[in-house]
């Protein structure tokens, strides 16, 4: 069965391709029923693949069971001809690293990165409630409803440190220059004609090289620096029109 019958078999129009991988691509659909968009991560079984078919279960699983506003939100899946499709929430603005290099070299402003990076840690606090580990944490994998509401991508791949989105919002450039600076623990210094010493002292504590320096998420969110905004988003938590009312008042010029 050729891609856009497979497709309608589901109520489900193929719009267009938004990403290819090893294993499968990823289209953007429309449903035909509510004429919603999705994402639809259509994946082609492998029979060279030990265990594919039940790694990819097990996945679905972890996804059907996971409800939080700044987690993205799973929708249903098929099987069909020897393929997998995975539909999932539309995230209408694109990831945090494009809005990053949109706005370069122009800085975010601090109050906007604490509304980022606490809906983050919303997020993955949520997932590690539940044993879930992200496992690929960066902005690329960050993405953005038109309300500035952030929806961590969940898919499980290689890990790597919560960290790296925090810093990378406050510089213009990556935070690591050489491979050795990550185990000297060396890394560029914010603006602090821009940012507060607190943004810098919690950004160190999180790139400390000893890990049992490194604050949890649970002590993150209480730092006073970040407390204001956690207990905010929190609240609002799902509200995307209570959040896009109170980006657009604090953040924009």
């Amino acid at each position: 069965m050729d891609l856009g019958k497979r497709f309608e078999k589901f109520n489900l129009s193929v719009l267009k391709t938004v990403g290819k991988g090893t294993y499968g691509n990823v289209f953007l659909c429309e449903i035909r029923v509510n004429n919603q968009l999705t994402i639809v991560k259509d994946i082609e079984l492998c029979i060279k693949v030990k265990n594919h078919k039940l790694d990819i279960a097990n996945e679905v699983k972890i996804l059907s069971a996971i409800k939080h506003p700044n987690v993205i939100r799973f929708y249903d899946c098929y099987y069909t001809d020897n393929h997998v499709m995975i539909s999932m929430e539309y995230a209408t603005s694109g990831n945090l690293a494009e809005y990053m290099y949109q706005r370069c070299p122009k800085l975010i402003k601090q109050q906007e990165i604490l509304f980022f990076f606490s809906q983050v840690l919303l997020g993955v606090n949520y997932i590690h409630n539940l044993d879930i580990i992200h496992r690929d944490l960066k902005a690329e994998n960050i993405l953005l409803t038109v309300q500035k509401r952030l929806v961590p991508l969940l898919e499980l791949r290689t890990i790597w440190h919560r960290n790296y989105v925090k810093e990378n919002l406050t510089i213009v450039k990556a935070m690591f220059g050489r491979w050795d600076a990550i185990t000297s623990g060396s890394v560029h210094p914010i603006e602090l004609g821009t940012y507060s010493r607190g943004m810098q002292d919690l950004i160190d504590s999180m790139l400390s090289i000893l890990a049992d320096k490194r604050p949890t998420i649970r002590d993150l969110m209480g730092r006073n620096i970040l407390l204001p905004t956690i207990y905010t988003v929190f609240l609002d938590a799902g509200n995307d029109e209570l959040l896009y009312l109170k980006a657009n008042n604090e953040f924009n010029d």
